[in-house]
This record gives structure tokens, sequence and C-alpha cells, in this order.
């Protein structure tokens, strides 16, 4: 063993290791890299996919942010829209009230229409008898 595999070998050990485990510890990670043509291919394809997804995250995330444009825009035209219709139901009320009051006014000219008829014919029955 080298002097910093003995130190890394005497940290297992004092860190409540048995020999073995550190033993096998040191040797995993001491151990040179294998350059596997399968494994660096696979790993190649692998980072491959990474920016491919990458890519299309980006481009979800722009596109929430344009639909939350879009979500904001429709709120603001909701509530325009909700404000025009109360100014149409406060119109519709007054329109309400007034065809109301001319149906009275109706009701009251037809009233005197009638008492004045009843009086011209009171009036025609005394003149003429």
């Amino acid at each position: 063993m080298t002097t910093g595999t003995l130190q890394d070998y005497d940290r297992l050990i004092d860190g409540g290791f048995s020999e073995q485990q550190a033993r096998a510890l040191v040797d995993v990670v001491g151990a040179p890299g294998r350059t596997d043509p399968a494994v660096l291919n696979a790993l190649e394809q692998i980072l491959q996919r990474l920016d491919a997804q990458d890519q299309v995250l980006a481009m979800v995330v722009q596109e929430i942010g344009v639909l939350q444009q879009d979500v904001r825009e429709i709120r603001e035209e909701i509530g325009e829209a909700r404000a025009e219709r109360r100014e149409i139901r406060a119109e519709m009320q007054v329109i309400e009230e007034r065809v109301k009051m001319e149906g009275r006014v109706s009701r009251m000219i037809n009233a005197t229409l009638i008492a004045l008829g009843a009086i011209a014919a009171s009036m025609a029955a005394v003149f003429a008898g």
C-alpha cells in the first residue's frame, strides 16, 4: 500500500471499520479506473439524452412563461367582462324601473280616461234629461 492508501486505511480502522472492511474499501477506492468502451458509449448516450431533455425542459419553461402571461391577460379580460356585466345589470335595473313607472302612469291615465268618460256620460245624461 502507498502512503496515502495507508493513511486512508488507518482512518477507516480508527473510524470503527474492521481490518477486512478497511482493506476492501481501500482496494475499491484505490483501484485504477476502467475504460470499457461499452460503458463509455452507454454513458455518452445517457449524456446525449440528458442534453436533449434539458433542451426540451428549457422550451417547456419558456412556454410556461408565455402561458402564464396568457393567463394573466385572460384574467384581466374576465375582470373587464364582469365589470361590463355589472354595468349592464345596473342599466337593466334602471330600464326596469322606468318600465314599471310607465306602466303605473299608463294605468293612471287609463283610470283618468275612464273617470272622464263616466263624468262625460253623467253630464250628457244631466243635460239630456
